[in-house]
């Protein structure tokens, strides 16, 4: 398990994480503080994230056999920046 998060428009390296462990602690530092996922359009492995109703996140999921292999998370700083600037923390 792996996986690597884009922030768009940034000069930034691609952050990437291995094993799951890591994975999900980073997964929770962005998306467990208030964020809504919600599965990608006609079934396919995507997920949307929101904060206060408001897209800030695509994550795109690579399944084999039944288990999730690597998440791809690219994220709209315009968005995430709003996000930070409510009330609960991002």
């Amino acid at each position: 398990m792996w996986g690597a998060g884009t922030i768009l428009g940034a000069d930034l390296p691609r952050q990437i994480n291995h094993g799951v462990d890591d994975v999900a602690v980073n997964l929770l530092r962005y998306l467990g503080h208030g964020a809504t996922l919600v599965s990608g359009p006609a079934g396919q492995p995507v997920l949307l994230a929101f904060a206060e109703r408001r897209l800030f996140a695509v994550l795109v999921l690579t399944i084999r056999d039944g288990r999730i292999l690597k998440i791809e998370a690219s994220v709209d700083p315009s968005a995430a920046e709003r996000r930070r600037s409510g009330p609960v923390e991002f």
